[in-house]
């Protein structure tokens, strides 16, 4: 039987913020206050990306369907760590979070596995992306940023230090998908600017319709299209694998992106 609408299962002041775990309607949410929601889980379909930014996030794998070790900055409920883990069975992820309750929470009531292809470092994302340039490193072939509180995207790990650590670390062929809120307005400009001068004209904005969100998608090196309809053909492959709005992902990725991204993305792959 579901539980009871609106229950709050669980609460507790961490010195950061409160996290609160509240069932709603058949829903799962992650709540740093109560205004604003951290992560959302189905309780029928566990493994189903609630939150339409999640889902368009997933359109990095347009351009790297089969990443083998990727990087999560942020974890929330860890739902888009949870999905990834169940999709991509090679794949070894490594999880930034700082707060120790966020994680324990995520593998509590949003049932994040425990599998030695997960690793979750109690770190700051900055500090963690410097320590990791200074030390040698297998090179993630994907990295999402994604860190989020209360009052919206948390500044420094959206910085151009960050990002440009980031890109270093990234595998030739990789890409970094970066959830952005619309929200603060200034910060989203900075991180457009910074990707400018970090990936020139190796990017693309992927608004998420009817939200706040929108995800940037910037590439390593190469994309491995060369046309529209290597797209769709991508699109349709992954469309078997991972039930996701991947038509929509690349209908979105055209009107959005000017001139038009696949002439765009080509044009730079053999500069």
């Amino acid at each position: 039987m579901a539980p009871p609408s609106n229950q709050v299962i669980y609460r507790r002041e961490t010195g950061r913020h409160p996290i609160e775990v509240i069932d709603h309607d058949g829903f799962r949410s992650l709540h740093f206050d109560r205004h604003s929601v951290q992560s959302r889980m189905a309780l029928d379909d566990p493994l189903a990306l609630v939150l339409p930014y999640t889902r368009f996030l997933m359109a990095s794998l347009l351009f790297l369907p089969s990443p083998t070790r990727a990087l999560m900055i942020g974890l929330g409920g860890g739902s888009v760590a949870k999905y990834l883990l169940h999709h991509l069975p090679a794949l070894g992820l490594d999880v930034v979070e700082p707060d120790p309750q966020v994680i324990w929470t995520s593998h509590e009531f949003f049932y994040l596995p425990r599998t030695e292809r997960l690793s979750i470092h109690k770190d700051d994302g900055c500090h963690f992306i410097r320590a990791a340039q200074k030390r040698p490193a297998w090179p993630y072939d994907l990295v999402l940023i994604d860190a989020f509180d209360e009052a919206g995207m948390v500044a420094p790990v959206y910085g151009r230090s960050m990002i440009s650590g980031c890109h270093a670390l990234l595998e030739t062929g990789g890409v970094i998908g970066i959830n952005l809120g619309k929200s603060n307005k200034a910060l989203r400009s900075q991180v457009l600017t910074s990707l400018d001068a970090v990936f020139p004209r190796s990017w693309l904005r992927l608004p998420v319709p009817h939200t706040r969100n929108e995800i940037a998608l910037a590439f390593g090196r190469r994309t491995g299209w060369r046309d529209l309809e290597s797209c769709r053909r991508r699109a349709v492959s992954l469309g078997e694998r991972m039930s996701l709005e991947w038509d929509q992902f690349v209908d979105t990725l055209i009107q959005a992106n000017k001139p038009p991204f696949w002439r765009r993305l080509w044009s730079w792959e053999g500069a």
